[in-house]
């Protein structure tokens, strides 16, 4: 999870010295591309835990 707070970090600081703003697309393109994946694992989960649970009557 570091890598998009530090992308987004050094966009803020790119686009400070330089007035170039693209650098935040990058860095919003990254934070995008790695939240994505991650909410469907997490989803995945999510549905393999309640199959469980019903599976087994509610009780672990």
């Amino acid at each position: 999870m570091l890598g998009p707070i530090e992308a987004a970090r050094a966009a803020f600081i790119y686009s400070a010295e330089n007035f170039n703003y693209a650098p935040y697309i990058v860095a919003s393109l990254l934070f995008v591309l790695v939240t994505i994946p991650l909410a469907r694992f997490t989803d995945r989960l999510i549905a393999r835990d309640r199959a469980r649970r019903t599976a087994t009557g509610g009780v672990r």
